[in-house]
């Protein structure tokens, strides 16, 4: 009866071992998805100040190119009424 109990209790101390090291091995698959959450988190951060940089980049350079638009309707404007045949005043 004793052999019984020896090997039963061999027996779970081997599941008892092996039941630790899956803990081990998922408490070390955790922290490695945590992380690569934190780094995932800083790359959307990051995302997220290129965008806003790029968004006022593009706002500067509409603003810029309706400017430029306006000034050079405004040059045209300005050629036209130069090159327009004068109106006969009396």
């Amino acid at each position: 009866m004793d052999d019984q109990v020896n090997i039963k209790f061999l027996n779970m101390q081997g599941e008892i071992n092996t039941l630790k090291e899956k803990v081990s091995d998922y408490k070390m698959e955790n922290k490695n998805l945590t992380n690569r959450i934190l780094r995932l988190e800083e790359c959307e951060d990051l995302r997220d100040d290129q965008m806003k940089v790029l968004q006022k980049v593009i706002t500067n350079l509409m603003k810029y190119i309706e400017k430029t638009n306006n000034e050079k309707e405004d040059k045209d404007d300005q050629e036209f009424q130069i090159l327009d045949i004068p109106k006969a005043t009396k």
